[in-house]
């Protein structure tokens, strides 16, 4: 009860954490003694998959640059990929990403060198200002195309739908932030496109590159009514729940809010985690399959820019922040 309460307390949570959280070295066995692992950590409830990936690049590359081999935590603090009941028992990592070194969190309990990382961000990571800089790009994406790799099955599940939906067909794919951003504006992220500007710029390049299909990922009803009004027979989602934004609430929230109302079980909560960030993932790599590109700045348009192999043209709304 006391823990709960000081926890409210912001100066007094902060230097629990810091404490909690330090860096430090750890020993627990012999093996590997010519290998200094670095365990990736990031203290964030609030972050998704996507920002997670990007964040955890960031410290891949840092690590790997240095010679130490790095091991994605996401098992010994709370994130928003499972229940807190799973802290301690699982790592939510390892569900839509390989390691990058091939070894688990398991491992290190036989390991001689161990150094737990920094919960904080690393300031090299893929993020906005990369959109400014070709040569930024391609560095992140051939350091992605080696160190953050889905797990086979996404990959096998996003080239199944693409070549049974589109096969050799032009195809534009879009990626919308929901309505949340647009509505509520939060400071110092990317101003993302209204409605209005996705839909001209989208018929834009469907009439410049003679596209035939329009792939688009979002979970914003919003947003897909509004594509699917503009572009009848052509649109097409692999995502199947869309939400609703209503008020200033964050779309995420509202996911949470319904997801939590409706099991019975941290394990049923977990399984709806799961799939919706599992959808998320294949979403995005049938994305950065597509030939052309229109999309908001934010971290699931960081990972198809990451994920693809190139697009023939691409349109990243780059309007400054809020």
């Amino acid at each position: 009860m006391i823990k709960k309460i000081l926890s409210k307390v912001k100066i007094i949570n902060y230097i629990y954490i810091k404490v909690k959280w330090r860096e430090k070295n750890l020993s627990k066995g012999m093996e590997h003694a010519d290998k200094q692992f670095y365990v990736i950590r990031r203290h964030s409830e609030a972050a998704g998959l996507m920002s997670f990936a990007m964040t955890n690049l960031g410290d891949i590359m840092w690590a790997a640059s240095r010679g130490y081999t790095p091991v994605v935590d996401m098992m010994n603090y709370r994130n928003s990929l499972m229940p807190d009941s799973y802290v301690g028992k699982h790592n939510s990592w390892d569900d839509y990403f390989k390691q990058p070194f091939g070894f688990f969190m398991e491992d290190l309990n036989s390991v001689q060198n161990i150094h737990l990382g920094t919960i904080g961000i690393k300031s090299d990571f893929p993020d906005y200002p990369m959109l400014r800089n070709d040569s930024k790009i391609r560095m992140w994406r051939d350091l992605a195309h080696r160190y953050l790799k889905p797990r086979d099955e996404f990959i096998e599940e996003a080239n199944r739908y693409y070549i049974d939906t589109f096969g050799n067909k032009n195809v534009l794919g879009v990626l919308a932030r929901g309505t949340d951003y647009t509505n509520k504006r939060p400071k110092g992220h990317p101003i993302q496109p209204d409605i209005d500007q996705l839909l001209r710029k989208s018929k834009e390049f469907v009439d410049k590159h003679k596209c035939d299909y329009i792939y688009i990922a979002t979970e914003d009803s919003q947003i897909y009514e509004s594509f699917e009004n503009e572009f009848p027979g052509m649109l097409f989602s692999y995502q199947k729940e869309r939400y609703h934004i209503e008020g200033d609430g964050y779309l995420s929230d509202i996911i949470n809010k319904v997801a939590g109302g409706n099991v019975n079980s941290d394990e049923e909560l977990y399984k709806k985690i799961y799939e919706r960030n599992r959808q998320y993932l294949v979403s995005l790599i049938i994305l950065s399959k597509t030939d052309y590109l229109v999309a908001g700045a934010t971290s699931g348009t960081y990972g198809a820019l990451l994920f693809t192999e190139g697009y023939k043209d691409e349109y990243v709304f780059d309007e400054g922040v809020y």
